[in-house]
């Protein structure tokens, strides 16, 4: 839902301002995020079925942390280049996204300094990469905050 929030919220943004918004490519990270809600899912399905298909949920969960990131990293710079043309959003809310983006970029770094690289970090008793697995997790429900604030100001265009 949140991705699905987001697009309208770019594509209301671009109309009350006479932008382009296909220019920006917007349901990148509206497909690339539902398919990554969708990995979620699955890995969240494996976990409580009485006999734990552990490496299905490591592919899953794993896959929806690296679409995630992408989508958000996309969506992001999206967003900052909307904001240099029209100043739509909260200035103040820009600085949260950047700094989920460091948190972002220092959390996948950690992962790769500690060996863990793009596919360690769901790694069933491992306290570290249990760790790295929900701040992870927090940065990303924080983005999405971010973006519920931006879009709690305008009505959406469903047109």
């Amino acid at each position: 839902m949140g991705w699905l929030t987001n697009y309208f919220l770019l594509k209301t943004i671009c109309l009350d301002h006479g932008i382009n918004l296909g220019a920006y490519h917007p349901k990148v990270p509206l497909y690339a995020g539902m398919m990554g809600g969708m990995l979620l899912m699955m890995s969240t399905a494996c976990i409580d079925t009485g006999h734990m298909f552990e490496l299905l949920h490591d592919v899953c969960a794993t896959s929806f942390f690296i679409i995630t990131f992408f989508s958000q990293i996309y969506n992001t710079v999206v967003v900052f280049d909307l904001q240099k043309k029209c100043n739509a959003f909260s200035q103040g809310n820009m600085y949260v996204k950047y700094a989920i983006m460091v948190l972002l970029a220092i959390q996948l770094a950690e992962s790769f300094t500690s060996g863990y690289g793009l596919t360690g970090y769901v790694t069933v008793n491992d306290k570290k990469s249990n760790f790295l697995e929900w701040t992870l997790t927090t940065t990303i429900i924080s983005m999405f905050m971010s973006i519920g604030y931006d879009g709690s100001k305008y009505l959406f265009v469903y047109e």
